[in-house]
């Protein structure tokens, strides 16, 4: 899971972000600083030692131009910011309760939870959906042929009902969410973009974040701003 915070405040004021491109590299830790690999992951960024990202405000056409793969038939933005409304987002009014709610009441006992790491996966694979046009997964994930561990890399069963939810999918085969529907958002908010200023170590391209704080526009430019990362438990399957 990503935080982005301005440096050296403390992990616990950052924000959750989100990665806008599914394809580009994820943040990394230059290797030339001999940083301990036994230095907690959540700690590494208060150094300085992850980098720099610009946070900007959104426009329509910034959204179309960095999602460069873009589904065709979506506004991306509108698409992508209904997603983090109904998603795990930091904010008044989300969703989470009512998700987690839905959860407890199915009558399935490995149901009766959602994990924090489960609905940020969800999330996340929603806004790739719109942001790289990635291929909708329309089978539940315990019913594919593959290990514990690449289901991990991807969603559980769990996630991949909420990631069903959030692309307005009402009527899901065995969902606790079938009886919610999308809220709308108010159309005059925006989520800020966050544009990295350095390349990765490899020299590969970093990722832009996006926000899950819901904001007026603004009309001035934003001061750079610092990104750590914050080490997300890894999502456990039932099977």
């Amino acid at each position: 899971m990503f935080k982005a915070t301005v440096l050296p405040e403390i992990i616990e004021n950052s924000i959750i972000a989100y990665c806008f491109n599914a394809s580009l590299s994820v943040p990394d830790i230059d290797p030339s600083i001999g940083i301990d690999d036994t230095i907690p992951l959540e700690n590494v960024g208060e150094n300085g030692f992850f980098p720099t990202y610009t946070k900007i405000a959104a426009t329509e056409q910034l959204f179309a131009n960095l999602a460069s793969k873009a589904k065709l038939d979506a506004n991306v933005m509108k698409s992508v910011l209904q997603v983090v409304y109904n998603g795990y987002r930091n904010g008044d009014n989300t969703r989470i309760q009512e998700i987690r709610d839905a959860f407890a009441k199915s009558t399935r006992d490995d149901l009766k939870t959602i994990s924090d790491a489960e609905l940020y996966a969800a999330t996340q694979k929603a806004i790739w959906y719109y942001t790289d046009n990635t291929e909708k997964q329309a089978t539940n994930p315990k019913d594919l042929a593959v290990d514990a561990i690449e289901k991990e890399a991807t969603m559980d069963e769990k996630a991949w009902y909420v990631y069903r939810f959030l692309l307005g999918d009402t009527n899901v085969a065995g969902s606790p969410l079938n009886g919610l529907t999308l809220n709308n958002y108010d159309e005059n908010m925006i989520l800020d973009l966050y544009r990295p200023t350095r390349v990765s170590t490899t020299g590969s391209e970093y990722p832009n974040l996006l926000s899950t704080n819901f904001v007026k526009p603004v009309s001035n430019e934003y001061k750079s701003s610092t990104v750590t990362i914050k080490k997300l438990q890894r999502i456990q399957t039932a099977n």
